[in-house]
């Protein structure tokens, strides 16, 4: 019993910090026209402060295996807290772009360090029959976050001042660290093993180069040699860094972890999921906004409705996934999540508000059908020592699928603009992105043939 309750309130705190991680990935969204304009760069070029959070994050993701190496789990927790405070009121004082992007920067390494720590202390100590109903829950607290955020942040931005993104975050992080020190308990430290350095090296080098090829595809004709020499890295640090996963000893990620078939699809399909979500997303606040011409209010208001979608499916997820298992939710979500980005091409600017907000809800809807039965199946397969590896790869995962979604939406979006000579802005320079969008679920749908339909094992 007291094994139960400790792992609830780690729960607890793993669903707060979700709620924030949610919150820095949303609440920008609608002010991206607002920031581009305060700073004077163009809006595309926005999509880098929230790349480049989602990209520290990765590396602070990796790097969180080597902190719980050296230190105790729980200092790293609170250090990477402590981080986190000082990166938030850092962009809220910021006066240049390039300040905000570095502590955007510091952010997500922040939150890359903490998040595997919490979801691995929830692994440990959650009673494994507990976890459906447990995570549905916590999930669907820290689901608000869309909601809140892209509300809150459309009336802060008409009365208030951008600044006061940042400064709303400060009393949350504040009353986790709180929590934290109250309530978590000191583990043992890892084995003092050697960190493979040269392997995060190699993957940062991969994903940093390939990322930032998308970034530059459509923006300038003056880039050519640029994208040349970024393939030929991406190349190179990819082969070097799967070459060194074979011969390595103790790599990054142990190659043992993929034979297990279900942790690969599941991990394909969970990227899959989490492209269309954050990068769709993205775009979605800047189409409306620039696009169908609605206000900021209107646009906060429209896009929360992801919200509901996403607690809508959750309650059947929890009561249902041990009898029935992932696919009965994965198949239906991965169609519904193309059929709503589908909708989303015959938008103009006469629809209503009514038709908008549905598409919306069944884009959260599909998204949590997929990702919360397919998390549960991934882990339910990876034996307990693995699940620490596990836990920072899973995440890793989602953060590079989002990172890619945005900057994939924003190539489709320039190419557009460049192809059509149409400035930037006009709702056809959006409809290649939500075609992509509308496909990419039912490229995921192949890949479930793969996973075992069983339920989790009591």
């Amino acid at each position: 019993m007291q094994k139960k309750s400790y792992g609830i309130q780690l729960a607890i705190l793993d669903g707060i910090l979700w709620f924030v991680d949610l919150l820095n990935s949303t609440i920008l969204h609608v002010a991206s026209p607002e920031i581009a304009s305060y700073f004077r760069v163009p809006l595309l070029h926005m999509e880098w402060m929230h790349v480049s959070f989602l990209m520290a994050l990765v590396i602070g993701l990796i790097l969180s295996i080597a902190i719980a190496r050296k230190i105790q789990i729980k200092r790293g927790y609170l250090l990477g807290q402590i981080l986190y405070l000082v990166a938030i009121l850092g962009c809220a004082t910021t006066t240049s772009i390039g300040a905000l992007i570095l502590f955007r920067i510091m952010q997500g390494l922040a939150m890359g360090i903490v998040l595997p720590i919490a979801f691995s202390l929830v692994v440990i100590h959650l009673p494994k029959i507990q976890w459906a109903k447990v995570t549905s829950l916590i999930t669907l607290f820290s689901l608000t976050a869309p909601a809140v955020g892209t509300i809150g942040a459309s009336y802060i931005l008409t009365f208030f001042h951008w600044r006061w993104l940042f400064f709303a975050k400060v009393p949350i992080a504040l009353i986790l660290f709180c929590l934290t020190c109250y309530w978590v308990k000191e583990e043992k430290k890892e084995k003092e093993d050697s960190f493979d350095w040269l392997g995060t090296l190699l993957f940062s080098i991969l994903t940093l180069s390939a990322l930032y090829t998308f970034t530059l595809v459509g923006k300038s004709s003056s880039h050519t040699r640029s994208l040349i020499l970024l393939v030929c890295t991406s190349t190179l640090s990819g082969y070097l860094f799967f070459l060194h996963l074979k011969k390595s000893k103790k790599p990054l990620i142990p190659p043992a972890l993929f034979s297990y078939p279900q942790f690969n699809w599941g991990l394909l399909i969970q990227s899959v999921s989490n492209l269309l979500f954050l990068g769709s997303t993205f775009i979605l606040a800047l189409y409306l906004e620039r696009g169908l011409h609605l206000s900021v209010i209107a646009t906060g208001w429209l896009l929360a409705a992801i919200t509901p979608g996403l607690a809508t499916a959750l309650p059947f997820v929890g009561k249902y996934y041990n009898r029935l298992g992932p696919l009965p939710f994965m198949i239906p979500g991965l169609l519904i999540l193309s059929a709503s980005m589908a909708g989303m091409l015959f938008l103009t600017c006469d629809s209503s508000y009514g038709w908008i907000a549905t598409l919306i809800f069944l884009q959260g809807v599909g998204t949590s059908f997929v990702q919360q039965a397919n998390m549960l199946s991934i882990f339910s397969t990876i034996p307990a020592k693995l699940q620490p590896y596990a836990s920072t790869i899973y995440p890793l995962c989602k953060y590079l699928s989002a990172a890619f979604g945005i900057a994939i939406s924003v190539m489709l979006v320039s190419l557009t603009a460049t192809i059509t000579k149409i400035q930037i802005g006009h709702i056809s320079d959006f409809r290649a992105a939500f075609c992509f969008f509308a496909l990419l679920p039912l490229g995921a749908l192949y890949c479930c043939r793969y996973l075992k339909p069983r339920p989790l094992s009591v």
